[in-house]
Order: structure tokens, then C-alpha cells, then sequence
């Protein structure tokens, strides 16, 4: 019995040795660090301004006016030098109560599309929870990760990587009255 026992413990104890040697490792990519977007003076005509493809919002007169959110690489908090444009953002709904908004989450092309998919849905979150912390009704934001899948912009570099890791922001419901 004891020899059965020791086997079974070996057997054990062996293929938890090895376990971590048989699991898949994700690819980390190094990313440079990259200076924030800059953001166009509102005294600027935002007409006037070009934006990435896919930024534009819907349109000028509801959400167009919301500006896009910024992310660090792999990251789903609230970048510092973005902070003042969600309060902007939050304003504006608070302003426009007839709006109801879907916020979508944006990946770069860096990693599986499975974990991208699952980035997008927490940036997406941690916008929409701050834009709740501010005032705005949680039933007016609704929220989809995009995952890596609608870049604002074509590239495979830093600087186009860092213009699709976003947050932006659609109309799906206006009152009319």
C-alpha cells in the first residue's frame, strides 16, 4: 500500500513541477514610451481639425462634441492628461440629458484578439464608471469593446498604436421633442 501511495504522490508531485513549464506564455511587446496626444484648443474650430478615421463620434451636433479617450499601453485607467476631457465629456451629457451614449473600447494590433476584446470592455468600464462618479445616469451609457478590430488609424508603430488605444463615443438615443 505505502508503494502505491509514494507512486501516487510521484506522479502528483511531478506533474505540478511541470505544469508551469507546459503553459502558454503571452508575448509581451515593448512599446517606447509615447508623449500624450495633444488635444485642439476648444478656442480652435474642432470643424477645422482633421481626426483619425473612426474618431469623428456621430455626429457634430451629439456626441462629435465628446472628445475621444487616451490609454496607456495594456492599461485600462484613466491616464492623467486624460482626465480633464472626461470631465469635459461628463459636463456635456450632464448638459444633454436627452443623449444616451454607447461607449466603445479601442485596442492597438499588440496581442491576441481574445485579450484585446477583453481590454476594450475594461476601458470602456473604467470610462463609463467615471463618467457615472461625475453625474451621469448609468442608464444613458451603454458600452462595446471593439477590441483591436476598427483602428482609427493604419499603422504598425508606436505613434499609430497609440492613437487606437481609446475610448470613443456614439449616440444611440436622442429625444426628440
Amino acid at each position: 500500500m505505502w508503494k502505491r501511495n509514494g507512486l501516487v504522490t510521484a506522479i502528483l508531485v511531478l506533474g505540478l513541477i511541470g505544469m508551469p513549464a507546459g503553459c502558454a506564455k503571452r508575448k509581451v511587446y515593448s512599446d517606447p514610451p509615447v508623449p500624450p496626444v495633444e488635444q485642439p484648443n476648444k478656442a480652435d474650430n474642432a470643424g477645422d481639425i482633421p481626426r483619425p478615421r473612426g474618431t469623428d463620434n456621430v455626429s457634430p451636433d451629439s456626441a462629435g462634441k465628446m472628445e475621444t479617450i487616451y490609454f496607456d499601453f495594456d492599461k485600462s485607467d484613466i491616464r492623467a492628461d486624460q482626465v480633464a476631457c472626461l470631465e469635459g465629456n461628463a459636463n456635456y451629457l450632464k448638459e444633454h440629458a436627452d443623449l444616451k451614449i454607447v461607449i466603445e473600447g479601442h485596442c492597438d494590433e499588440q496581442g491576441s484578439a481574445e485579450y484585446n476584446f477583453a481590454l476594450g470592455q475594461r476601458r470602456a468600464k473604467s470610462v463609463r464608471d467615471f463618467l457615472i462618479s461625475r453625474g451621469v445616469a448609468a442608464d444613458r451609457l451603454s458600452m462595446v469593446s471593439k477590441g483591436e478590430e476598427e483602428p482609427a488609424v493604419e499603422g504598425h508603430d508606436a505613434e499609430a498604436w497609440s492613437k487606437n488605444r481609446r475610448s470613443a463615443f456614439k449616440v444611440t438615443f436622442k429625444a426628440t421633442n
